[in-house]
């Protein structure tokens, strides 16, 4: 019983992370309607950068933090502008718009591998001190994932409820051509959710970094969790994308307690597949108008 509670503790603490990455992903796919190939690049380009600040210039991890989410806005914003805007005003086809995220993605994972190598790179710091909670052990750094984590989540979903803006950006996804209508700025709305996705990427980017390290292949990984987890949960529920994220991260733990850690992916395309065959909408499918289509 005790170490299926220990699995389950790591497992929320993963979830945390995952759901910020549900998030980030689910956030360009609801509002522009963008499979974020590209996410998975901003996610190691983030990583990279709060190693960078920590262990070259030799920033304490906290003002390493606060930079590596500065790094991430803007790489996000020149991703939209760059990349995504030009498509956008010529109507381009989804199928060239994923395309091209996917080589925005190739090339930030080779110019990253060949500025800093394909070795692991870590964050020297002391032994992480263990807490005990009742039954369960977690090191000071899972439970600043957690509260990072649900905290940063819990933020945006305020954000998102009750400023004029952020419903904004959620609406974006069903009526786009309502928002110029409306007289909001399209293409700053579009540039602010892309900063926030990256921001969502690069939070527990860095998080992951501190604790284990990273290395300029681990885009990949991570973009697939991310995807899995918003069709689990639901593509149009940020409820659905929190859940699927801890979903996720709960079996991959009870996984490698009765399998290995090689049966992650496994787990995680067995889930996907599991939902598209027998709930197509998700863990938490939003209720619908009776003329809308499923």
């Amino acid at each position: 019983m005790r170490l299926i509670l220990q699995l389950l503790a790591n497992g929320l603490v993963n979830g945390a992370l995952y759901a910020m990455l549900a998030v980030g992903f689910g956030l360009v796919w609801r509002s522009l309607r963008v499979f974020h190939v590209a996410f998975g690049g901003l996610f190691v380009a983030s990583a990279y950068c709060f190693h960078t600040l920590v262990m070259r210039v030799g920033l304490h991890p906290a003002p390493a933090f606060l930079g590596t989410l500065i790094f991430a806005g803007f790489t996000g914003w020149l991703c939209e502008i760059g990349l995504y805007r030009p498509f956008a005003r010529k109507g381009a086809a989804s199928s060239a718009v994923l395309i091209a995220s996917l080589g925005a993605f190739v090339a930030m994972e080779n110019f990253i591998a060949l500025a800093f190598g394909n070795k692991l790179q870590t964050v020297s710091r002391g032994l992480a001190r263990a807490i005990h909670i009742g039954p369960v052990i977690l090191t000071e750094i899972q439970l600043l994932q957690l509260v990072v984590g649900f905290g940063t989540i819990g933020l945006l979903w305020v954000l998102v409820c009750h400023l004029r803006t952020f419903k904004a950006l959620w609406a974006m996804g069903d009526q786009p051509e309502l928002i110029p209508v409306l007289g909001l700025p399209v293409h700053k709305l579009r540039a602010l959710v892309l900063v926030l996705s990256t921001v969502m990427a690069a939070v527990p980017a860095s998080l992951i970094c501190l604790d284990i390290g990273t290395d300029p292949h681990v885009g990949m990984s991570y973009l697939l969790i991310s995807a899995v987890a918003v069709l689990v949960g639901g593509a149009n529920s940020y409820a659905g994308w929190v859940v699927g994220g801890v979903a996720l991260a709960v079996m991959q733990s009870l996984a490698v307690w009765k399998f290995s850690s090689r049966w992650m992916d496994l787990v995680t395309f067995g889930l996907l597949v599991t939902m598209l065959v027998f709930r197509r909408n998700g863990l938490v499918d939003p209720q619908r108008r009776v003329e809308e289509p499923a």
